[in-house]
């Protein structure tokens, strides 16, 4: 009975710190980004909206990879030279990664328009809606990349809800606003591009008024290129893999499905990401300490990180998902008619989703613990595992196989991840 007052109390405590924040801030930015995807699905049913999540999906895998992996390497960086207090190094690090992923974005975004309306195809709305996800790009890393450094700092509401909470909502109420809008799919990528470089540009002001951050930038910068990029490479890899397991489902079922199949099958994958909202929160709030124990040599407090990380993770998805069992019908009528026949391919994806929220902490804490070259050998792996089931399954079950595979896929991460954690750092990434 005392065990179990002193974790109520402990829980409490972590709610009420910077946790707490992450929860709250990815809790709402979740709920903003369902609202964007029920108005787009509402407003163009299966056809239209599959471009739109397409193209947004394209955009969002390719944002993290054009990061150069500096999204968690930075925050990694950030957390070790504000403990040595290196505030050159801490200048440096902002600037010059900022740097470099913003250029990799944009080249990498005009080259790829430039090779998209050089094609010729038939259905130029889709064609359309591939340019727009790819000019999508450059403001969507540019806005990730700043979120990553304000979580460096641990100011949780400035990590999350820019692009959770406040690009969605402006995309909204834009596209309410403009009857043009609700004709052709593409122009709702288009404001959702334009709305997302209005939001960086303002996170950025508000990121250069982080005091330690502000003090920093009064000293002169400094660079440990070879250094970065030994880091950030690996990570780059492992994130953009990590990524691609959770967002390939879509891009190769749109080879062998049509449009409308792809509309159902991402609005049953949207619902069933949900109850990943803990997962992300605890391991973004908690990959610092993970860092700065391990550098440390804090063998015992890494490993209570750890443990605090998956449960809550697991313990804060579990509602969720029976919330999901329960009234997920109701909401895909909502949408229309169509949409209903995704209810049992979420169930198929909650189950890989929940077991990989029971192992939460394996990847980060991986990547945070100079054991990068691991996570992305996992999950290198695990991509190739899952192309493959995506090749064999896709063409003959389209949906049901894309399901199914992706939630063995989630479900492997995790265990593998976990595994692999045990063998060094030495810790045990299980919930319980």
């Amino acid at each position: 009975m005392n065990r179990k007052y002193h974790e109520l109390i402990n829980f409490n405590k972590i709610l009420r710190s910077g946790a707490g924040a992450s929860i709250i801030s990815l809790y709402a930015s979740v709920a903003f980004q369902y609202l964007l995807h029920l108005y787009a699905a509402k407003i163009y049913q299966t056809g239209q909206y599959g471009h739109i999540v397409l193209a947004l999906t394209l955009a969002a895998i390719c944002g993290v990879l054009m990061q150069l992996g500096f999204s968690n390497a930075v925050v990694k960086f950030i957390g070790v030279y504000d403990t040595k207090n290196q505030l050159g190094l801490l200048h440096g690090v902002v600037r010059g990664a900022g740097f470099f992923s913003c250029l990799g974005a944009l080249t990498f975004s005009l080259i790829s328009v430039a090779i998209i309306y050089a094609i010729p195809v038939k259905d130029t709305q889709y064609q359309h809606a591939l340019a727009a996800g790819f000019i999508t790009i450059a403001p969507l890393t540019v806005l990730l990349f700043l979120q990553n450094v304000a979580r460096g700092f641990k100011h949780m509401y400035l990590a999350t809800l820019p692009k959770g909470v406040i690009l969605p909502c402006l995309t909204t109420l834009i596209a309410l606003a403009l009857a043009v809008v609700r004709r052709n799919s593409y122009v709702f990528i288009y404001v959702y591009a334009a709305t997302a470089l209005i939001t960086a540009l303002g996170l950025y002001s508000l990121v250069c008024r982080i005091p330690r951050y502000a003090k920093a930038r009064k000293t002169k910068p400094e660079y440990e290129v070879r250094i970065w990029f030994g880091t950030s490479l690996p990570i780059m890899l492992s994130v953009g893999l990590n990524k691609f397991i959770q967002r390939c489902d879509i891009m190769l079922l749109s080879v062998f499905a049509p449009a409308s199949i792809i509309g159902i099958y991402a609005m049953a994958a949207r619902l069933a990401q949900g109850i990943n909202i803990a997962n992300l929160a605890f391991n973004r709030y908690w990959a610092v300490s993970m860092a700065k124990h391990h550098l440390n040599l804090e063998r015992k407090q890494l490993q209570s990180t750890v443990t605090k990380t998956s449960r809550f993770a697991f313990l804060f998805s579990l509602p969720l998902t029976i919330f999901l069992i329960a009234f997920a019908p109701d909401i895909l009528l909502f949408l229309g008619k169509d949409f209903v026949h995704g209810y049992w391919l979420m169930i198929i994806l909650l189950v890989g989703n929940l077991i990989r929220s029971f192992f939460a902490s394996g990847i980060t804490l991986l990547q945070m613990t100079n054991e990068e070259k691991t996570a992305t050998r996992i999950l290198f792996r695990c991509a190739f595992l899952l192309l493959l089931g995506y090749i064999i399954f896709i063409p003959a079950f389209q949906a049901w196989g894309t399901a199914v595979v992706t939630s063995l896929g989630l479900a492997g991460v995790g265990a593998w991840a976990a595994m692999a954690c045990k063998r060094n750092p030495g810790c045990y990434t299980g919930a319980f």
